[in-house]
C-alpha cells in the first residue's frame, strides 16, 4: 500500500471518526476493538503521519494480510523500514488523559519513523540526506500498560534527540555563507594588514610622491601584496652562500647536494678561445667551491635534462658561434647539441631550459657581439626549439631586442620569456627599450601561440627613477613568477601581479633547489645567497 495512497483514503474517514491534526479523540468502542479493519486503520492520523515522515513506497501499518503479504514482498517492502503495528500503538491509550493521548500519539508517529533504520537508505522527505546517527530501536511486544509506558517514554526522549539534531545541522547555502564570511573575516585578520604584525626585516611597499620627495622603505623584503607574505613565512632570511665571481646558472644537482654556475667575462675583445670563464660548482654541505670547466667559450644560463647531465649555453668567441653542450656530471664528458639553425651559426645562446618530452628551448641573443667577443651576428634574435631524439633545430618565436631568460609554467602550457632590451650588454641603457616579461601559449606540437605582455618591469627603488633590467626567471609550482633584475628577485603571481621584493642589487640569475626544492639560490655576480620560502619549483 503507497503512502500517498494511505493519505488519499485518509482524508474521509478521518473525517467521519472526528480526528483532528492536532489530538486524537477515540471512541470506546473503537478503542475496545483489537482486530481493527483495513479501511479504519487507513484512515487513522498515526497512519497518515507514518507515511509522511517515513518517506518509504509502503510501510506495514496495520494492514490486511493479504496487503502485508504482498507488502513484505522484495518489490514493494525494503527490508530497512518496519514499524510496529498500529494495534500495538494504540493499545497503550486505553486508560490514558486527553493530554497523555496526544503525546503518545506523536511519539507513536516518531517511533514508526525511527523504525525505518537511517543506514539502511531512509531519507527525510523532500530531501536526500540520510537521517543519521544510525540507532536501532526496539519494538513494542506486549500491550502492558507499564511496559508500553516505559517504552514510549525512551522512545519520546530518542525522537527529540533526532529532531533537535536535524535542527541543529545548517543547510547546504548557510554553511556556504558561512564559511564565505569566515574567508573574509581572516582576510581581514591577515598580518598583511596589521604593520605590527610583519615579519622582521619586512616592510610596505608603497606609491609615494616623487614630488613630494617621500623617503623608499629600506629593509630586505619589500611587500605589495599581502600574498607576498604567504611565501616569505613568519620568519624570512637571506643568507649568504658563498662569496664567489659568479654570471650564470644556477642549477642544482641532488645527487650530489651542488648548484652549478658560471663565472663572469673577465676581458673584452676577440680573445683567445677558452680562456675567459669558468663553470663552477659549490657544495651545499661544506661550501667548498670546485671548478669542473676550467675553460669555456663564455659559458651563460644552464639547464638538467632528463637524463642528469648539465646543458649550457656557450656564447661562442670571435669567428667561432655559440652552442648548447651537454656535460655528464659524473664522467665530465662533453658533447656539441647544436650549434646552428639551417647552416647559420647561432649568436649567443643566453638560457636554456627542458620540457619533460625532452625537448630543449633557448633563448639566443647577440650579447657576446656587444661585449666585444663575438662577430658580428647573422641572424635576429629569436628563441629556439631543438626536438628530442633527432634534434633539428626551430625557431619558434622572434622580434624580442634581447631575449634573456626564459621558464615553463608548471603545467608547460605557458612559456615565459624575458626580454631586458633596455639595457645593452656593453653597459648602455635605452630605457624606451623593452623591460618586460611575455608569456605564449605552448601547444603540443611544440609551435607558439600569439605573445601577450604578463609584466613590466619597474625598480621599487624610487630614487634611482630607472627601470628594472628582467634577467633569469623561474616559476613555483603555484604558478608565481619569480625574476632577477637590478634591484633584486622580484616576484609576481600567475596573473602578473607584482606582489613584492627580496631586495639584493644586481641579480643575474637564480634556482630552486634543496631536498624539498623550497630554497630559493640568488647569484649577484659577487655570490650565491639563498632563502627558504614557502612555496616549490614547478
Amino acid at each position: 500500500m503507497q503512502c500517498n495512497d494511505l493519505r488519499k483514503q485518509g482524508n474521509g474517514v478521518s473525517s467521519g471518526n472526528g480526528l483532528s491534526p492536532s489530538r486524537v479523540k477515540l471512541p470506546e468502542s473503537f478503542m475496545q476493538r483489537k482486530d481493527l479493519d483495513e479501511s479504519s486503520e487507513k484512515g487513522s492520523v498515526i497512519q497518515k503521519r507514518a507515511c509522511k515522515f517515513c518517506g518509504r513506497r509502503s510501510c506495514k501499518i496495520g494492514l490486511s494480510k493479504e496487503s502485508a503479504e504482498r507488502a513484505r514482498s522484495p518489490e514493494m517492502q525494503p527490508p530497512s523500514c518496519q514499524a510496529p503495528s498500529t494495534e500495538n500503538v494504540l493499545g497503550g491509550l486505553r486508560q490514558l488523559t486527553l493530554q497523555q493521548q496526544a503525546q503518545v500519539e506523536k511519539s507513536a508517529a516518531s517511533n514508526i519513523v525511527r523504525s525505518c533504520k537511517p543506514g539502511h537508505g531512509a531519507s527525510t522527505p523532500g530531501s536526500d540526506r540520510v537521517l543519521e546517527p544510525e540507532l536501532e530501536y526496539s519494538e513494542i511486544e506486549s500491550t502492558d500498560d507499564t511496559g508500553s509506558k516505559y517504552q514510549r517514554r525512551k522512545r519520546a526522549l530518542s525522537a527529540t534527540a533526532l529532531k533537535l539534531w536535524a535542527k541543529l545541522s545548517p543547510p547546504p547555502l548557510l554553511l556556504t555563507t558561512s564559511i564565505a564570511i569566515l574567508a573574509v573575516l581572516i582576510s581581514y585578520l591577515h598580518p598583511a594588514r596589521n604593520m605590527q604584525e610583519l615579519p622582521p626585516g619586512t616592510c610596505y611597499w608603497h606609491q609615494g610622491s616623487l614630488i613630494n620627495n617621500n623617503a623608499s622603505p629600506n629593509c630586505h623584503f619589500e611587500v605589495r601584496d599581502a600574498k607576498f607574505l604567504e611565501i616569505l613565512g613568519r620568519s624570512p632570511r637571506l643568507e649568504s652562500v658563498v662569496h664567489t665571481d659568479v654570471q650564470g646558472g644556477g642549477v642544482y644537482f641532488p645527487d650530489f647536494n651542488e648548484l652549478y654556475y658560471s663565472t663572469p667575462v673577465t676581458k673584452r675583445g676577440l680573445i683567445l678561445q677558452g680562456q675567459n670563464s669558468q663553470v663552477r660548482k659549490v657544495s651545499l654541505t661544506t661550501r667548498k667551491v670546485t671548478t669542473v670547466l676550467p675553460a669555456t667559450d663564455i659559458a651563460s644560463g644552464m639547464a638538467l635534462d632528463l637524463e642528469g647531465n648539465l646543458l649550457i649555453c656557450e656564447h661562442g668567441q670571435g669567428e667561432k658561434g655559440g652552442y648548447i653542450q651537454r656535460l655528464d656530471l659524473k664522467r665530465l664528458n662533453t658533447t656539441i647539441v647544436a650549434d646552428n639553425w639551417f647552416g647559420v651559426p647561432f649568436n649567443s645562446p643566453n638560457d636554456v631550459v627542458v620540457k619533460r618530452d625532452g625537448s630543449v628551448w633557448f633563448t639566443d641573443t647577440t650579447y657576446g657581439w656587444l661585449k666585444g667577443h663575438r662577430s658580428k651576428p647573422l641572424v635576429q634574435n629569436q628563441i629556439y626549439r631543438i626536438a628530442p631524439g633527432s634534434g633539428i633545430v626551430d625557431a619558434v618565436a622572434d622580434g624580442f631586442t634581447l631575449p634573456n631568460g626564459l621558464a615553463f609554467s608548471e603545467d608547460e602550457k605557458l612559456l615565459y620569456v624575458t626580454d631586458g632590451g633596455s639595457k645593452y650588454g656593453n653597459g648602455k641603457r635605452d630605457e624606451i627599450k623593452p623591460h618586460h616579461i611575455y608569456v605564449f601559449p605552448v601547444y603540443s606540437d611544440g609551435s607558439l601561440g600569439t605573445r601577450r605582455l604578463f609584466a613590466a618591469v619597474g625598480v621599487y627603488d624610487r630614487k634611482t627613477q630607472a627601470l628594472g633590467v628582467p634577467n633569469g626567471i623561474k616559476v613555483d609550482t603555484h604558478g608565481n613568477v619569480y625574476i632577477g633584475s637590478t634591484d633584486g628577485v622580484q616576484v609576481f603571481d600567475h596573473k602578473g601581479r607584482a606582489l613584492g621584493l627580496i631586495r639584493i642589487s644586481g641579480v643575474t640569475n637564480l634556482g630552486f633547489g634543496g631536498d624539498f626544492l623550497n630554497k630559493l639560490f640568488i647569484l649577484n655576480g659577487t655570490g650565491i645567497y639563498c632563502i627558504e620560502l614557502k612555496v616549490q619549483e614547478q
